[in-house]
């Protein structure tokens, strides 16, 4: 078997080590940008919570079983969500921080940090 040598000096030496390196440049831009929509859409829910994922949230802020606790009035109003819990004896005021704002400290903490409820008794 032979080797194949190839000396390059100069100017093209210069030349090879550029396109080398902007190779493995837009390689990883294109990693970085496809990890960010991934990232994006599964940031999806925690922008926009469910009813479902409000319930189980809202039922550990206010301290009792997620079977005692119902969501009314659900609305949504910019970058808050707004909405009652019911508990058997008690009326709560809700909201939760959601769209853009929820989403952007999301993809900021990389979804280590998750929005809690914060209710007041009506």
């Amino acid at each position: 078997m032979q080797k194949l040598e190839l000396r390059v000096r100069g100017r093209n030496q210069r030349r090879i080590q550029i396109i080398g390196v902007l190779i493995v440049k837009r390689k990883l831009v294109t990693f970085f940008m496809a990890a960010l929509a991934a990232g994006c859409a599964s940031v999806q829910e925690s922008a926009n919570p469910t009813a479902s994922t409000l319930l189980s949230a809202t039922a550990g802020a206010i301290g009792h079983p997620e079977s005692d606790v119902s969501i009314f009035e659900l609305r949504r109003n910019g970058s808050w969500t707004y909405y009652v819990a019911q508990t058997s004896d008690t009326s709560y005021a809700c909201r939760v921080a959601s769209g853009g704002f929820a989403a952007v400290k999301q993809v900021g903490t990389f979804g280590m940090v998750t929005e809690t409820p914060i209710c007041m008794k009506k």
